[in-house]
């Protein structure tokens, strides 16, 4: 029993070696969220995004709020264009104003639900 220890101590030991490594097993790439209300990227963000290998964008399409006035939610601050978008893949993004959810009815959930 008292050669058992050190033999198990020793195999424990080789085993959490060996499974050590410096390599990375995948290689993550940066992504980054573009939230300006218009899409064009200045020759240093392309560049940069060239040089990181980034190919994935969220981009803000636009904004959706509480209008009070008409009582229903609406979009606000849609994106202009001016960069082509067929160089990235890009994940379109709404931003959602909290105050959308603290007015809508019942109903209101119901349709917006739908259309967002």
């Amino acid at each position: 029993m008292a050669i058992a220890k050190p033999l198990l101590s020793s195999f424990i030991f080789l085993f959490l070696l060996s499974s050590c490594s410096n390599e990375s097993k995948s290689r993550t790439k940066p992504v980054f969220y573009h939230w300006k209300n218009n899409f064009e990227l200045s020759n240093i963000e392309k560049i940069n995004l060239s040089h990181l290998g980034s190919k994935k964008l969220f981009v803000r399409f636009f904004d959706v709020i509480w209008d009070e006035s008409s009582k229903e939610a609406l979009p606000k601050g849609e994106l202009t264009i001016y960069d082509a978008l067929n160089d990235y893949e890009v994940t379109p993004t709404i931003y959602l104003d909290h105050e959308i959810f603290n007015n809508l009815s019942e109903e209101q959930c119901k349709t917006f639900a739908q259309l967002v």
